[in-house]
C-alpha cells in the first residue's frame, strides 16, 4: 500500500517533466566511473548511453536533463550519460553490457537486482547491481523507473546498514578494508 501512494505522489510529480528547462544537472561520465563505483558502491547511477549521431539520442537529452532536475535533491543518486563511441574503454563496457542500441538507459544501485540477461529467462548479468530499461523510452516511464530502483536501491543499503550493526560487516567497515588494500598495493609498487 505504501509504495502504491508513494508512486501516485512521484507520478503526479512526473506528469510535469516536459516542461521543465534549465541548465544541466547531467553527468558525463566515462567508463570508470561505472565500474569504479560498483567496487566500492558510492552511490546510484542511472545512466543513458548513446552515440552523438544518433537522433533518438538528441530527442531524448531534454527529458534526461529534466529527469536530472526532479531527482536533484536526491543525494544518492546521478543522472549521467556515456558516449558509447567515444573512448576505447567506454566502447568496451558497452559492448560487454550488450548496448546494441541507442539511446539504451540502465540502473546502477546498490545490491543485486537478480535481472536476468536480455533475452534469457536464466542466467546472470556481468554486473548484478544493472538494471536495464526494456520499456518504450516515454520520460514519465523512464523518471518513474528511475525513481522505484532508487527507493529499492535505498532500501537495500539501509537494511544492509541494520544487518551490519548485529553481524559487524557495516559498508563503512568494507570501505576501510578496501581502502586498506589499495594501501598495501601501491606500497607495494
Amino acid at each position: 500500500f505504501c509504495l502504491l501512494v508513494c508512486c501516485m505522489m512521484q507520478w503526479s510529480r512526473a506528469a510535469n517533466i516536459n516542461g521543465r528547462i534549465g541548465p544541466t544537472k547531467v553527468r558525463d561520465i566515462q567508463a570508470v566511473d561505472i565500474t569504479t563505483n560498483l567496487a566500492d558502491w558510492q552511490t546510484d547511477i542511472a545512466v543513458m548511453f548513446y552515440a552523438p549521431w544518433c537522433k533518438h539520442c538528441k530527442q531524448l537529452f531534454p527529458s534526461w536533463e529534466a529527469i536530472a532536475g526532479l531527482l536533484e535533491d536526491k543525494k544518492d543518486i546521478v543522472i549521467a550519460r556515456l558516449n558509447c563511441e567515444g573512448e576505447k574503454d567506454n566502447v568496451k563496457l558497452c559492448t560487454a553490457l550488450n548496448v546494441d542500441r541507442y539511446p539504451t538507459v540502465m540502473f546502477f544501485g546498490y545490491g543485486d537486482f537478480h535481472q536476468a540477461p536480455r533475452d534469457s529467462v536464466f542466467g546472470k548479468q556481468l554486473y548484478p547491481q544493472m538494471v536495464h530499461f526494456v520499456a518504450d523510452l516515454y520520460p514519465e516511464a523512464i523518471y518513474d523507473w528511475v525513481h522505484f530502483l532508487a527507493v529499492v536501491s535505498g532500501v537495500k543499503r539501509r537494511w544492509a546498514d541494520f544487518l551490519g550493526l548485529f553481524t559487524g560487516k557495516t559498508r563503512t567497515q568494507r570501505r576501510l578494508q578496501l581502502v586498506e588494500a589499495k594501501l598495501r598495493e601501491a606500497e607495494k609498487k
